[in-house]
């Protein structure tokens, strides 16, 4: 009964993590494609400057 509630236990937490680490990859996507489109605009506004 101890060993499965340690098991259940370590099984919950390794899910558990498994989803921050998944969200926090999101996360980081987002904030990276976020910069690239900074970056776009910004050379594009650079472009129109050159003009």
């Amino acid at each position: 009964m101890i060993i499965e509630a340690i098991i259940l236990g370590v099984a919950l937490y390794a899910g558990l993590s498994s989803i921050g680490d998944a969200i926090d990859n999101v996360a980081v996507g987002i904030e990276q494609a976020s910069l690239n489109q900074m970056a776009f605009f910004q050379d594009d506004e650079d472009d129109e400057e050159g003009k």
